[in-house]
């Protein structure tokens, strides 16, 4: 009876050794499947490195490079809304700073002087060689600055005592006030005129 049941036990044993040894041993991976799954995974990093970067993603890259000058959504084509690096930029191109004080979204008389000079390209071409431009906005809606806008362009208001828009003051590189302007008839080219006369 001894004899039987260590036979039985030790089959059992026999048996358990196997199953426990299968577990421990990893499954083989044929050849053409491992070399078919490389390719794919190196088709994949292939097409990655190929893809365009979407639209989302350039502006991501464009947020990174830091520009010269923000400007806000208020302030017209050909113009900045920084008068300190109007003044610096003055001093390195030897020109002069026009520096128009506006109300964008509720004044009309500057409303009119954009869309009559600020908005022509005639106004522009007749000016960029003499002037910096420079528009120091104060509309109802903050949301049209940019953030150095929404800090400086109320502190530039009583600096320079600003009490009427538009109110457009002319400085030398230096920042002494050689003019004063506002809204004129007579279109762009007349308004180049104008300023050009102001300057000594």
């Amino acid at each position: 009876m001894k004899s039987i049941l260590c036979i039985i036990v030790s089959g059992i044993a026999a048996i358990c050794c196997e199953c426990a040894s299968a577990a421990y041993v990893p499954k083989a991976v044929p050849v053409n499947s491992a070399n078919k799954r490389a390719k794919n995974e190196k088709s994949v990093s292939k097409r990655a490195r190929d893809e365009k970067p979407s639209s989302g993603s350039k502006v991501a890259e464009s947020a990174t490079d830091t520009p010269a000058v923000t400007a806000g959504k208020s302030t017209p084509e050909g113009f900045i809304d920084n008068l300190d690096e109007a003044f610096k930029r003055a001093k390195e191109e030897k020109k002069r700073v026009y520096a128009c004080f506006s109300g964008s979204d509720w004044c009309g008389w500057c409303v009119k002087l954009e869309r009559e000079v600020f908005s022509k390209k005639e106004f522009l071409d007749a000016v960029k060689d003499d002037f910096i431009l420079v528009f120091i906005d104060t509309p109802n809606d903050k949301n049209l600055l940019s953030e150095h806008a929404k800090t400086e362009n109320p502190k530039l208001v009583r600096k320079y005592g600003i009490r009427g828009f538009p109110t457009a003051l002319v400085f030398d590189a230096e920042g002494k006030e050689i003019g004063k302007t506002g809204y004129r008839r007579g279109g762009a080219a007349a308004y180049a005129e104008h300023l050009k006369a102001m300057v000594p």
